[in-house]
């Protein structure tokens, strides 16, 4: 089940985006208009054939990075729990949206700069969505949902852990 969908990422990173990084490249770039019906299955009667194919091919391209990042961020989950939590958190959905934009992107190595570190924005969110999914593998950063060890109490009360005291005193 894939955290992130096209609809998605239609609102964050946009349609434009989309179009311009779905779309192959040596085809002619997809119309925003026509890839935001064809993303929700609105009609595309107005459209030529030939666009349509275009637009549903660059779907196919965008389905498959949300599936791609869908799985990469089950593999650092999985590294620390024995399940995916149903519903997913939302915190998923953010990692596996930057991700599919991520993979999106034929070229990657655009040098901006007004960006951190001189990479490119899109780049540079991947690297934070990797940097948190491997905090929370290694237990430093918590999901927000119950019975997640590094996510806080809900009623932000302090709770002590510790392990079992080797001496007693049975007098």
């Amino acid at each position: 089940m894939p955290y992130c969908t096209p609809a998605q990422l239609a609102v964050w990173p946009g349609v434009r985006v989309l179009a311009q990084t779905a779309t192959p490249e040596s085809a002619r770039i997809v119309s925003d208009d026509l890839l935001l019906a064809t993303i929700q299955a609105a009609p595309v009667s107005n459209w030529a054939l030939e666009e349509v194919a275009a637009a549903n091919q660059a779907l196919a391209v965008i389905l498959a990075c949300c599936e791609q990042a869908s799985i990469e961020v089950d593999a650092y989950v999985l590294m620390r729990l024995p399940f995916v939590p149903l519903p997913p958190p939302p915190v998923l959905s953010t990692w596996a949206a930057k991700i599919a934009v991520y993979k999106l992107h034929k070229d990657l190595r655009i040098n901006t700069p007004q960006s951190e570190e001189g990479q490119h924005p899109v780049h540079a969110e991947y690297q934070q969505a990797l940097k948190d999914m491997a905090a929370y593998r290694d237990g430093k950063l918590g999901l927000g949902i119950p019975g997640d060890a590094a996510a806080p109490s809900a009623d932000l009360s302090t709770q002590f852990q510790s392990r079992p005291t080797v001496f007693g005193r049975k007098v």
